[in-house]
């Protein structure tokens, strides 16, 4: 099998499953425990909380376990659960889902035609804006050091973050929403009245571009382990001192009364070595330079030998191995089914919306264009994709194509 959706998920490094597989033996404690077995499961997790706080370059007070990058965004729009929230049009269904059902008023902000927040208007009374580092679907990469900037210095007024000599493709859309009921504690705390937080979903950035929590400025950072060759099942929340945090899940006191349940610890041990490996090996650099080239060239392929092709990734200020393209008259879901056949693994958007019928909010929200949307692909490469991989996948991928079309109803050469 040829695979091309590391978007989705990345095989656990072979160092990871071996440090798993120790704890395991070992047979340690719950670390909560205070005999022997516990305090030595309790340093194994204390080492990883280290090791991912160097990757962000954070201090590892700051970091919180949880279950993965899910539970993570949906625990910080629960602390901010009937406040006023601002997101990105193109945020991951984790984020916009949890959004919409703790927000007391969402605020969507609209992206232009390549995923960028180029020119969008926040609201003088938001609480707290989310916005993605690195899109999942397309690729994008915000200057959120720059949105931040303008954030945290534009307070007193409605902000606009972006280019302001571009032209939005869409006014902010305002949503009114339900408070949740929810019998837990869901307040913000220690809040002035103009303060705005930032929340960013960094799942699809981490190992890929390097990743600074202080030097992006953000409050809350958000990331699952099984993206940078870490097990499934287990993810990281940076919560910055000061910002205010109440549990999403009560009833014990682990992760210091932050994240109640019995602490995952091979898991978490297994997140600790794999950011510990994209640290030291700093797998960024090697994504830029020998993965970007082949991405680059698998798309010069592509829009070479496909007709009817349209390019939805942006072709600056993005990750260096993802490639989102839509073929007119080809139903993306057809286009990933005939390649399964043939042994090759692509995916049409976001893993989490597998399955759908509903075009991706994604593309949508880029060219709001329901064909476009259906017909979108994305090949997603990681540091062992090889070229001959991806000739094999040229092979086949234009005859898929062309057969496709031509059965297909739309007019290709309108």
């Amino acid at each position: 099998m040829i695979y091309l959706d590391f978007a989705a998920t990345t095989p656990p490094l072979q160092e990871v499953q071996e440090a798993m597989l120790e704890v395991y033996r070992a047979e340690l404690g719950n670390p909560s425990s205070l005999h022997t077995p516990g305090q030595l499961a309790k340093q194994k997790v204390a080492q990883a909380r280290d090791q991912v706080a160097q990757l962000i370059n954070a201090d590892p007070e700051e970091i919180i376990f949880t279950s993965g990058g899910t539970e993570s965004n949906n625990t910080v729009m629960h602390v901010f659960q009937g406040k006023n929230i601002a997101i990105s049009a193109i945020e991951h269904p984790s984020v916009a889902a949890s959004a919409q059902a703790y927000a007391g008023t969402l605020t969507q902000l609209p992206v232009d035609q390549w995923g960028f927040v180029r020119h969008a208007e926040i609201p003088a009374n938001t609480d707290l804006v989310s916005i993605m580092l690195a899109n999942n679907e397309v690729g994008s990469v915000q200057d959120l050091a720059g949105i931040c900037k303008t954030i945290k210095s534009g307070r007193g007024g409605a902000i606009v973050v972006g280019d302001a000599n571009r032209e939005s493709p869409d006014q902010f859309v305002k949503i009114t929403t339900p408070t949740v009921e929810n019998s837990q504690r869901s307040v913000v705390e220690n809040t002035t009245e103009n303060t705005l937080y930032v929340h960013t979903d960094a799942t699809q950035a981490i190992g890929k571009i390097p990743v600074d929590v202080k030097a992006l400025g953000v409050d809350y950072l958000t990331f699952s382990a099984h993206k940078i060759g870490g097990p499934v099942g287990v993810g990281a929340l940076f919560v910055r001192r000061g910002a205010p945090y109440c549990p999403l899940i009560l009833g014990g006191h682990q992760e210091n009364g932050r994240r109640a349940g019995t602490t995952n610890t091979a898991s978490i041990v297994g997140l600790g070595v794999a950011a510990g490996l994209t640290t030291t090996n700093k797998t960024w650099q090697s994504y830029d330079t020998r993965v970007r080239t082949l991405r680059d060239w698998l798309k010069a392929q592509i829009m070479q030998q496909i007709p009817h092709v349209r390019l939805n990734s942006p072709t600056t200020n993005d990750l260096p191995h993802i490639l989102n393209v839509s073929f007119a008259g080809a139903e993306g879901e057809a286009v990933q089914l005939y390649l399964d056949l043939a042994d090759i693994a692509v995916s049409t958007g976001s893993a989490c919306a597998a399955g759908s019928l509903e075009p991706s909010p994604v593309i949508m929200a880029i060219h709001h264009d329901a064909e476009v949307a259906h017909g979108s692909v994305r090949f997603s490469l990681g540091l062992n994709t090889t070229r001959a991989e991806l000739e094999q996948l040229l092979q086949v991928l234009p005859g898929i194509v062309q057969r496709l079309q031509s059965i297909s109803t739309v007019n290709l050469d309108a």
